[in-house]
């Protein structure tokens, strides 16, 4: 199927003016407050203060390091299936019958590349990013690969690196789903494909508990 180009010339022509007569794209001489609004290591592990049951707990971590455009919470159900999909899927990728299949693979590296994309220019710990180098007054110890991206005109006006995990929580999501087809086939071998529906009823009743309301 060709691409209908016409449908993007609108949004060209804007992205053109803004570019060319308002420099809204223009390079910055500083992060631009990307330092800011980076994902904390500890985002990917702390749920939302806004959760109904246990949020409150939170708060304090939240309101410091992990709340905001920073937040990046998976859910620890998506998390411990996604990892349990990937060494399942890992295996099963050795047989025949699953060959012409996309690599698992694929999403380990889309979700690798965009957690360390959602870091921003450095890490941060906690309250913690070191200081070893220092770079527009700002010191730091781990560097992370958005410090390239701001370098790069266009790409330099990507100010809020924690948007990243927006893309980095979609690829856990499809291990998960392939972590949940093993309990499934079994189920549907055993006892019918009505109670296979049993195993992803269950997850999706804890990631809703997780994320209340």
């Amino acid at each position: 199927v060709e691409p209908d180009y016409s449908l993007t010339e609108p949004l060209l022509v804007v992205m053109a003016q803004d570019l060319l007569s308002f420099h809204t794209l223009d390079r910055i001489r500083d992060w631009g407050h990307a330092d800011n609004y980076s994902v904390n290591l500890w985002s990917w592990v702390t749920p939302s203060s806004v959760q109904r049951l246990w949020g409150d707990r939170f708060l304090h971590v939240n309101n410091m390091w992990t709340g905001g455009e920073r937040t990046a919470f998976a859910g620890f159900t998506i998390l411990l299936l996604a990892v349990i999909g990937a060494i399942w899927a890992g295996r099963r990728r050795r047989g025949p019958e699953e060959r012409g299949r996309p690599p698992i693979g694929q999403w380990i590296a889309l979700a690798a590349t965009f957690v360390l994309l959602s870091f921003g220019p450095f890490l941060h710990v906690g309250h913690r990013q070191g200081g070893r180098f220092i770079r527009y007054g700002i010191r730091y110890t781990l560097p992370m690969p958005y410090w390239l991206l701001n370098s790069v005109p266009v790409l330099t006006g990507i100010r809020v690196p924690g948007r990243f995990s927006v893309v980095a929580i979609l690829a856990p999501d499809v291990l998960a789903a392939v972590a949940l087809a093993w309990p499934m086939g079994r189920l549907a071998r055993q006892y019918g494909p009505r109670l296979a529906l049993v195993a992803p009823a269950v997850a999706l009743l804890l990631v809703l508990v997780e994320f209340f309301p």
